[in-house]
């Protein structure tokens, strides 16, 4: 924490963590992140809350890290998103199990916040250390339909494996829970952005080999001098006497 914020007195309107700004302003702007309040985001920045704070909270279960970006990013709130990467927040901080704000965000399948910290080069094949899944495992096994053709449309890899040695196309809806029919149809489309993506990183590199060859074509049959030009030796001038 850099400097304590304090908030106005007066005044009958109370902001939700209006005391937790005057304590705690790391923690205030976490809080507020979750809930994608951005005037209370850019409010505890402006106080100068450090933005990449780690704050430690129970969840009635264990003790667990949260971030302001990892929380903005797990509630899909892009503007706020949007402001913390502008104030500094490192886009690949890692908590509990190495988890970055892209994989909270692909977890709960918030496309458009994928698609902002991808363009912003949060790095897309980061596996976590639990079961080693990486945003793509996470979108595929819960079902992330648009996550899922987002991530794949970004170049995220498929083959990488998790622990298990599963990759994300092996683990498609594996994680949800739904009527048969309505499954099959979730788990068909995303079958068919991986057949997709598949197919289109096959005739990319079909293209990339052909215009190599074409290339090495090219050059092979370049005219190639056949002799050296000489450039003589320096020119100098000798000091003329009057």
């Amino acid at each position: 924490m850099k400097k304590a914020f304090h908030a106005k007195a007066g005044g009958t309107a109370k902001k939700p963590f209006d005391r937790l700004e005057e304590t705690d302003p790391e923690r205030a702007l976490v809080r507020y992140a979750e809930i994608g309040d951005l005037a209370g985001v850019r409010r505890m920045l402006a106080a100068q809350a450090d933005v990449n704070a780690v704050i430690f909270f129970n969840n009635g279960v264990e003790t667990v890290e949260d971030t302001g970006l990892h929380a903005a990013a797990g509630g899909g709130h892009v503007a706020v998103v949007a402001a913390l990467i502008e104030a500094g927040a490192d886009i690949n901080a890692k908590i509990n199990d190495d988890e970055t704000p892209l994989i909270q965000a692909a977890m709960n399948g918030w496309a458009q916040t994928v698609e902002r910290l991808v363009r912003e080069k949060a790095e897309i094949d980061h596996a976590e250390t639990f079961d080693g899944y990486t945003a793509l495992h996470w979108a595929s096994r819960l079902g992330r339909e648009g996550t899922v053709k987002v991530l794949l449309a970004a170049g995220a890899d498929m083959s990488v494996k998790s622990k298990q040695g599963e990759t994300a196309e092996d683990m498609i809806c594996a994680q949800i829970g739904m009527g048969h029919q309505e499954y099959q149809v979730l788990y068909d489309k995303i079958q068919d952005a991986f057949q997709g993506a598949h197919e289109n990183r096959r005739r990319a590199a079909e293209t990339a080999l052909r215009e190599k060859d074409m290339l090495a074509a090219a050059l092979a049959h370049a005219p190639v001098l056949q002799k050296e030009i000489s450039v003589g030796k320096p020119l100098r001038l000798k000091p003329r006497h009057f």
